[in-house]
């Protein structure tokens, strides 16, 4: 890949051998990157090697596995490594500043006494039973990657983000159903808490946690100070008495994480400096939110999973607007749906091969979007009964003269979280899904909310 090292360069670089062997097997250790299409790693692998005391300064390396290597007193300031694997690696006293990792699989390794004083970034990757301890990051981020069993012990991490990163349980809940094997879902099912993320002794200062499901996530006898936390879901295990003992500093947390978390009342105190009652206080400021009135577009041919949906949102008294139970006779068709989209607050679009094949449904898209633009407010919200929505490529789109604007309104629902309605598009399956459906609808409902206006 040009601008990038080769794999033989850096290969002759590391020319002392690891006197430890692997304890892996040769298809182990040959074992793709998750994201090449190959059934064993393509680019080259370097493996049972030592590297000390010197300098991999502004490196970029790419395609390139490093196996049971070991690097001790290196300099890897401005190295970039993509679509590499670090596998049963251990690196000792390095220096990290501006270090990139993307796109890369990182497993199995240890980080001893590790530093960074100024940025390390870590996105878009893959990290599974990795240890960080006694490291020193400044401007630590990790965002966009798959998180199991990771542990930082006795770390100092301060001025970074970590931001809409996956445990493995939280990782599965994006998955397609279809795609699950019995043991993942016993595990989404299960009630067991895991230990995928551990802060454990470390001193976490004014670190910026955004969008994360702490699920699995434990912190443990560490100090947290000026650190924020938005649009975070916690759970009562989280953080336990053992943190912020020396009270360094307050803590964060904006009102969505504050109303979806269970936060014990000694954590809110200690940890945020709030006080036990903050959150029904806010439940009730927030109660004060109405729902919105809903346009429900969909194919006739999906009317029994729409009529479901608008009968659930009519009982929480939801206003909706339904073809086959609200359009009036006697005016042109466009004139009735473009009046009704733009009188109602919200377009809820039921995604779908027939919905995506219909040009009513796609003019229903178009005027939704154009509100949308106008007002610079969400209105469209999707859900999906089939997979289409996501499988559809630009090509395959038809009619050819309504290809470009069909094709924008697809993208703008795949730009927008679509929950997915799958179990419940069918009579026999709908039956037997009545839990799973009240729970979601939940969801969609509480998305819908609007604020009162003033």
């Amino acid at each position: 890949m040009e601008g990038f090292e080769s794999a033989d360069k850096l290969d002759k670089f590391l020319t002392k051998t690891h006197s430890e062997p692997s304890k892996l097997s040769e298809d182990e250790i040959k074992s793709p990157h998750p994201l090449m299409i190959a059934d064993e790693f393509p680019g080259g692998i370097i493996s049972n090697r030592i590297l000390e005391s010197s300098e991999l300064k502004s490196w970029n390396l790419s395609g390139i596995k490093l196996h049971n290597c070991i690097f001790r007193d290196v300099d890897f300031t401005g190295t970039m490594f993509w679509m590499c694997t670090i596998q049963d690696c251990h690196f000792e006293n390095c220096d990290w500043d501006r270090l990139v990792l993307r796109k890369c699989e990182i497993k199995h390794s240890e980080f001893v006494k590790c530093r960074s004083r100024f940025y390390v970034n870590i996105s878009e990757s893959y990290m599974y039973s990795n240890v960080f301890s006694s490291c020193s990051f400044d401007g630590l981020e990790i965002s966009g990657t798959d998180t199991s069993d990771i542990q930082f012990q006795n770390c100092f991490l301060t001025g970074g983000r970590y931001q809409a990163n996956f445990t493995f349980r939280e990782h599965l809940t994006h998955f397609p159903k279809e795609y699950l094997t019995q043991e993942d879902e016993d595990l989404l099912s299960s009630d067991e808490v895991y230990q995928d993320l551990l802060f454990d002794e470390c001193h976490i200062e004014s670190m910026d946690f955004r969008m994360v499901n702490f699920i699995d996530t434990f912190f443990k006898f560490c100090e947290l100070s000026r650190c924020s936390f938005v649009d975070c879901d916690f759970y009562e295990y989280n953080i336990d008495n053992t943190n912020n003992k020396k009270g360094w500093g307050t803590n964060t947390i904006d009102l969505n994480s504050l109303i979806q978390s269970d936060i014990p009342d000694e954590i809110l105190k200690t940890v945020f400096n709030l006080e036990p009652d903050v959150q029904p206080k806010i439940q009730n400021i927030l109660s004060e939110r109405k729902l919105s009135s809903v346009f429900i577009s969909y194919s006739l041919k999906d009317g029994f999973i729409a009529d479901q949906i608008n009968n659930y949102l009519k009982k929480e008294g939801v206003t909706t607007f339904l073809w086959e139970r609200d359009a009036p006779g006697g005016q042109q068709l466009k004139t009735i749906m473009k009046a009704n989209v733009n009188s109602k607050d919200r377009l809820l679009f039921i995604a779908s091969q027939n919905s995506l094949k219909s040009e009513a449904c796609h003019f229903e898209l178009t005027e939704g979007r154009k509100k949308q633009d106008k007002l610079w407010k969400t209105i469209l919200f999707p859900i999906h009964v089939d997979n289409f929505l996501f499988e559809i490529e630009y090509d395959q789109v038809r009619p050819k003269k309504m290809r470009e604007e069909f094709w924008e309104n697809i993208q703008e629902l795949r730009d927008i979280n679509s929950l997915d309605f799958q179990l419940f598009n069918q009579p026999e399956t709908f039956d037997i899904n009545q839990k799973e459906f009240e729970s979601i609808m939940k969801k969609l409902i509480a998305s819908l909310r609007i604020e009162k206006s003033p």
